[in-house]
């Protein structure tokens, strides 16, 4: 083996989280990975968008880092394939979140 180990997964801000799932709820459509940074700013007025660095999303090439960060959030989010077949994932809130009426028994 190399020896080359990859970074954990970055842990989003709370804050951000949070509203990370607010703009998927009020959204209430998949979002493209793409589309994350600038579609948040937009619904949380920031004067522009979060840094990478900010998120620690930014020791990763392009958007591997987003897509990792997303990807620890796997509680609350469910990551789609890019109907291109590209790098594009889609971000939708998971049926699982905490929106849903109860936990499916035997669920986990």
């Amino acid at each position: 083996g190399c020896g080359h180990v990859a970074p954990p997964p970055p842990t989003p801000p709370p804050r951000f989280r949070q509203e990370l799932l607010q703009l998927l709820h009020q959204r209430g459509a998949p979002l493209e990975v793409g589309r994350l940074l600038p579609e948040h700013c937009l619904f949380v007025g920031l004067p522009c968008p979060v840094g990478l660095h900010e998120l620690g999303c930014s020791g990763f090439h392009g958007p591997k880092g987003l897509v990792s960060m997303l990807r620890g959030m796997s509680d609350c989010i469910t990551l789609q394939p890019d109907p291109a077949g590209g790098d594009n994932l889609r971000i939708v809130l998971s049926s699982s979140g905490e929106s849903s009426h109860g936990a499916m028994p035997g669920a986990g």
